[in-house]
């Protein structure tokens, strides 16, 4: 088979895009090759691709824009469900609420539930490598000072929530 590409002067690059492009009666090959229950094979060889360092270059190359823009509306759409459950007015922190809130309570939820991606990613960019990698507990020094600083910026933009609606 692979002498008759090469006689033909078809390189494996070639047939491959006729398949992914369905060109030359290649349509049915394509929806084969993308088929769901295709899917597991197509991950393995992309899987091996990735693995060889070359094709790890050619992969991320190609993967890193489209990831950016992924992550970029995946976080935006996170952001935008997560202001319901911050919202608030000053009709909602009375005397009873100051005195007694909790911002872990409060932001928990919405981390785990609402803004995975942007929260592994402030995780991702405030915790080194080695100690993501380490079996520390939440509790590490470095990301309670995290979740501080988290809170605090937190804590700051309900507050300057709190006090526009109180204005208007």
């Amino acid at each position: 088979m692979l002498q008759s590409l090469s006689k033909s002067q078809i390189t494996l690059t070639d047939l491959l895009g006729y398949v992914v492009g369905g060109q030359g009666g290649f349509e049915g090959y394509r929806n084969a090759l993308l088929a769901s229950s295709n899917q597991v094979a197509l991950i393995q060889h992309l899987n091996t691709m990735w693995n060889v360092p070359r094709g790890n270059t050619v992969l991320r190359d190609w993967i890193s824009p489209l990831a950016l823009t992924l992550v970029c509306d995946t976080v935006q759409t996170e952001m935008e469900d997560a202001k319901s459950h911050l919202h608030m007015t000053s009709k909602d922190a009375g005397a009873d609420f100051v005195s007694s809130w909790d911002i872990a309570s409060i932001m928990e939820p919405v981390s785990k539930g609402v803004t995975p991606t942007w929260s592994k990613i402030l995780e991702a960019a405030t915790e080194s490598k080695a100690l993501q990698n380490s079996l520390r507990s939440n509790k590490s020094r470095n990301r309670v000072t995290v979740r501080g600083t988290y809170e605090y910026f937190n804590l700051h933009a309900n507050l300057c929530t709190l006090f526009r609606d109180a204005t208007l």
